[in-house]
């Protein structure tokens, strides 16, 4: 994509209020992120993730959160599924605090805990202008994209082959896509989808303690329900006629997402280390960090909020220590 389409591209528009948020049960137990911090040893890779992404937004003035999600994972309907699936309720709450007038261009990028980006020199707008097509900027009406996936590529299959990506789907033919990288639109259209992609729990149970869980889901969606495959694309690089791999070490991107299912924590801590994760430094750190209520009240489109204090800051020095702040709502930029 030239510089003038870029520069001529439909909203949402570069340089639009930009938001980084990650989710995980695990970062609701901040104390332990101050003891692997402390004294010269490791971070566990998902804190580690958390900071490298949490200071690549600082540098480039977005807003980064932190999802502290309850287990187990609570659907109205379905009751207990895996925990994975509540990245859905956060991205609900998310996209629902920025839906409006004020921040109709708003842009979200979700990243998975073992994710991050990399180098952190490198602004988003690099992956807006290679890897989203003019033409899907441009979709309007029942075309008009809510959310952008990374590509599972070259995986094609989940559940140890017996769920395979069609390619022939409505807008599916750049590759199957992978939860663990994805790109909202602040809209009502992008609640709406997520609202359909949670109700898949109860209409294709399948997948509520199966790996690959919500992702899995998500194909399912992808697959019965054209009105919502219209709205969903994969990021996709028209130049090279390659879609964004972001777990695949033979075509970088700039984003490195380490695959998760069954790997050993161990080996996924050595993959990360390889592919760049530690290669920040030791800085300090803030982030803002929302506790989601244990029991969904909507159906997905917003979270009730717990009677504790549902989100405050979180700071982590050089050193290591942890510091909560004040309670307070984690506002838009």
């Amino acid at each position: 994509m030239s510089d003038d389409q870029v520069a001529h591209m439909p909203s949402p528009q570069l340089g639009a209020p930009f938001t980084v948020l990650q989710a995980d049960s695990r970062f609701c137990h901040h104390e332990s992120a101050s003891q692997t911090l402390g004294g010269g040893t490791r971070l566990n890779y998902w804190w580690e993730s958390a900071r490298a992404n949490a200071l690549w937004a600082a540098r480039h003035s977005y807003q980064h959160l932190l999802y502290c999600l309850a287990e187990p994972c609570q659907h109205e309907i379905a009751g207990r599924l895996f925990t994975a699936w509540c990245k859905l309720r956060a991205l609900s709450d998310a996209v629902a605090s920025r839906d409006g007038a004020e921040s109709a261009n708003s842009l979200l990028l979700y990243l998975d805990s073992d994710a991050f980006w990399h180098p952190s020199t490198m602004r988003v707008e690099t992956v807006l202008r290679k890897f989203v097509p003019t033409s899907d900027w441009a979709a309007r009406g029942a075309d008009s994209v809510s959310m952008f996936f990374g590509c599972n590529l070259p995986w094609k299959s989940e559940d140890r082959g017996r769920r395979v990506w069609n390619a022939s789907l409505i807008n599916a033919d750049r590759g199957p896509p992978n939860d663990g990288v994805m790109l909202l639109r602040a809209t009502a259209s992008t609640r709406a989808l997520l609202r359909a992609w949670w109700a898949m729990a109860a209409k294709s149970p399948r997948w509520n303690h199966k790996f690959a869980w919500e992702q899995s889901a998500l194909w399912e969606l992808w697959s019965q329900q054209p009105a919502w495959a219209r709205r969903m694309r994969v990021l996709y690089d028209e130049k090279r006629d390659e879609c964004m791999r972001t777990m695949d070490p033979a075509h970088p991107s700039p984003i490195v997402h380490v695959a998760g299912g069954m790997l050993p924590p161990a080996r996924r801590e050595a993959r990360l280390d390889s592919l760049g994760l530690r290669h920040n430094g030791s800085r300090a750190w803030s982030t803002c960090l929302t506790r989601l209520a244990a029991v969904q009240g909507d159906g997905g489109a917003a979270t009730a909020r717990p009677r504790r204090c549902p989100a405050q800051r979180l700071h982590v020095t050089a050193a290591g220590a942890v510091h909560l702040g004040r309670c307070e709502p984690c506002r838009p930029l």
